[in-house]
């Protein structure tokens, strides 16, 4: 737990919370008592819960930065104020680079309705454990100015590799992806020229789709192969 100075306690006793962050126990409650652990990092499909997480904990960074106290007390990181790194939170958030457990104890200290002092030591503690889990910026791996990338090829078993490559291509694409949507393949399909060739091309792959596997896929699956 963070340790507050008398200067903290002080700037929050001036500053106290009321009834700032109650329109959030129903949502917060809600999205503890709905949470289970995931049992990888990235699931296939967005599921409500997740939708419901990611907007309760956008507006509880939300209502927390924008109270006065933040913009006086200080933070233990660095010489900033607490807004300047709960916006920080607030954009780790919005790309999906966070993790709920993060959250959980000053969630749970809204859903009570804690005492300040204790809600405003737990905003200090996820700053902390926030900025010592979070990688800094990468820099793609080069060589002689060449961007060195990593073929399928680089992983062993080929389970193993489906599992770590679907994962890592969902969480590039799910928030920017869209299902069934009108008039989408009417627009960019229907009556093209190339329209029957690709119908052609589809019903050949498909035959290649068994249970749930491609039949012919490469094993290991190598970028030539592939």
């Amino acid at each position: 737990m963070a340790s507050l100075s008398q200067n903290d306690r002080n700037i929050i006793a001036e500053h106290p919370l009321d009834k700032c962050l109650d329109h959030l126990q129903d949502p917060l409650r809600k999205v503890e008592h709905n949470y289970r652990p995931d049992p990888i990092p990235y699931q296939y499909t967005l599921t409500d819960q997740d939708q419901e997480r990611h907007e309760a904990i956008s507006k509880l960074l939300l209502a927390s930065m924008g109270h006065k106290v933040t913009f006086n007390l200080r933070s233990k990181i660095g010489n900033s104020n607490i807004a300047t790194k709960l916006s920080k939170l607030f954009g780790f958030v919005q790309s999906d680079q966070y993790n709920y457990e993060h959250y959980r104890a000053l969630s749970r200290l809204v859903i009570k309705k804690a005492p300040d002092i204790g809600i405003w030591n737990a905003v200090f503690d996820l700053i902390t454990t926030v900025s010592r889990t979070t990688p800094p910026t990468s820099i793609p791996v080069s060589f002689d100015s060449t961007p060195v990338t990593i073929s399928s090829s680089s992983f062993q078993g080929s389970e193993q590799t489906r599992r770590i490559i679907e994962s890592a291509m969902f969480h590039e694409i799910k928030r920017c992806t869209y299902r069934d949507v009108d008039g989408f393949f009417e627009k960019y399909f229907e009556g093209r020229r190339w329209s029957r060739k690709s119908k052609e091309i589809y019903n050949t792959v498909t035959k290649q789709y068994r249970d749930g596997r491609w039949t012919d896929f490469s094993n290991p699956p190598e970028d030539d192969a592939v």
